[in-house]
């Protein structure tokens, strides 16, 4: 996860590829989905960007959201999309 002046970053990795296109370039699934990510008061963000790597990076996806807030970073955070769901904490 990576912070900045009103938004945050998470990077999350996933094996899971579909073909796309014409000439059917494998992509990650999560990498056309929208997220949510909720802190323990309720507080939720809604994705903005989502932008998948390719190549020898393929299946690494960042997720950007922006208007934080009164987000809190402490305690269990959930992230969720159509097909994940991913409850983490952060620690030093």
């Amino acid at each position: 996860m990576e912070t900045g002046d009103g938004w945050l970053a998470v990077r999350v990795r996933s094996d899971v590829t579909e073909a796309v296109g014409r000439h059917e370039v494998l992509t990650p699934v999560l990498g056309s989905e929208q997220f949510t990510l909720t802190d323990e008061q309720g507080h939720t963000l809604s994705s903005g960007l989502v932008q998948s790597s390719s190549g020898p990076l393929l299946g690494v996806i960042d997720i950007t959201f922006d208007e934080v807030g009164d987000f809190k970073l402490d305690g269990t955070l959930r992230l969720q999309s159509a097909s994940a769901d991913v409850r983490f904490t952060i620690t030093e």
